[in-house]
């Protein structure tokens, strides 16, 4: 486990069998490069570590909500439009991202929201100075799984603490405080940094004047906790899984990863996006578990091994258990004291197709703070990408996000 140290191993492709070199990939991009004592992907995709990414560093323990602490913290984050802008957005990063958001000077590489952020876009940089951090425990330089603990000098690797959401909000608003920002005019988030971004306006009431929440719930249900069970003991059971160490043996679980992947690609999108986007018939040549006779199936394929290449198993783990442990109640006596601690001005986003975080999640949040008499909307988005609505169906979302922001 040296940095710079050139890993390679062949892995076993989800389909057809073949000795082409196009199929022998070498994850890390060929290279595990070690900086700012982090192990960092090397790899120009929305998966790799920003060249225009800053950082800040607290050495104070940082508490979590499980209990135990870690003993310090790096933070990751990139921002655009004016630093001296009051006028604040926060985004909260979803499970697969990082703090590129959006191309900058420094790193013109398109982000994961490159359409959402910039001038005269949803999150205008004209008018607002827009941040968004990495999440904690995410492979993109915030402390994590793939960071070194200070205390033993080797990677954290299975022996990081599991977190939640309110850790994440805790942690970016450890964030704020350092750039000496008091208060924010938005947090904004989707997915898991949706939910990131609830926690963070029921933790922190004060701070943030509003609230955009896409995609998110106030508390997981059983069924999409059953969905991220599943996708995490394909990894888990993955033979070079290693209970975790797997760095230790210059190897990675790529096939439970794949098989994680596509079975979130599949609870991603909706039953009639999939219908309309690949063909149905299927093609030849036939063999036992061994090819790809339709479509969607080599899309997934794709998927799968874009994703591989680019992220951490372990961190992925930590992240999705994360999601599972969603919960506005923790630490308190009701469910209800922690929806209702939310003072923010708030539009709860949900897409109609959305199968992990469905339609009457959402609404039952929006209810609840309506019923108690606080500044509430609700949007419905008909997309037919469902819970990846918001990373996809721009038309819909940019003037809604826009006209909440700004007026």
């Amino acid at each position: 486990r040296q940095c710079g140290a050139h890993w390679a191993r062949r892995w076993t492709p989800l389909g057809p069998p073949t000795t082409s070199a196009a199929h022998t990939t070498s994850w890390l991009g060929g290279v595990a490069a070690c900086q700012l004592r982090n192990y960092v992907y090397e790899k120009n995709s929305i998966f790799a570590v920003s060249s225009g990414r800053r950082i800040v560093k607290s050495k104070k323990p940082f508490a979590l909500q499980l209990g135990g602490s870690l003993p310090e913290v790096d933070i990751t984050y990139e921002e655009w439009g004016n630093a001296s802008n009051s006028k604040v957005i926060l985004v909260m990063p979803s499970l697969s991202v990082g703090s590129h958001a959006r191309s900058s000077v420094a790193d013109p590489t398109g982000g994961w929201w490159e359409a959402m952020i910039g001038p005269n876009k949803g999150l205008d940089t004209d008018k607002f100075r827009v941040i968004c951090p990495s999440a904690l425990g995410a492979p993109y330089g915030t402390t994590s799984p793939v960071s070194i603990n200070p205390e033993t000098g080797k990677l954290y690797g299975p022996t990081f603490p599991q977190i939640t959401p309110a850790d994440q909000a805790r942690c970016h608003k450890l964030l704020l405080e350092t750039l000496g920002i008091d208060k924010i005019h938005t947090v904004v988030g989707a997915s898991l940094g949706g939910c990131t971004a609830v926690a963070f306006a029921s933790e922190f009431p004060e701070t943030a004047e509003r609230l955009l929440a896409i995609a998110a719930t106030g508390k997981t249900t059983p069924r999409s906790v059953a969905f991220r069970h599943v996708q995490r003991q394909a990894i888990i059971r993955d033979p070079d899984y290693l209970n975790g160490y797997y760095f230790d043996h210059n190897t990675k679980p790529v096939n439970g990863m794949a098989v994680a992947r596509q079975i979130g690609m599949i609870t991603y999108r909706s039953l009639d996006e999939f219908n309309q986007k690949f063909k149905w018939n299927d093609k030849g040549p036939y063999k036992l578990g061994a090819s790809f006779n339709f479509a969607v199936e080599e899309y997934l394929h794709s998927k799968a091994k874009d994703f591989i290449d680019g992220f951490d198993a372990n961190c992925y783990l930590l992240l999705s258990k994360c999601t599972d442990l969603m919960d506005l109640g923790r630490g308190r006596q009701h469910y209800s004291d922690g929806v209702l601690a939310i003072k923010a001005k708030t539009l709860i986003i949900g897409a109609e197709t959305d199968l992990i975080i469905p339609m009457p999640e959402q609404n039952h949040l929006f209810t609840l703070l309506q019923a108690h008499g606080k500044d509430v909307s609700l949007q419905v988005c008909p997309s037919l990408y469902g819970h990846d609505a918001f990373l996809l169906d721009y038309p819909w979302f940019i003037p809604q996000i826009r006209r909440f922001v700004e007026n």
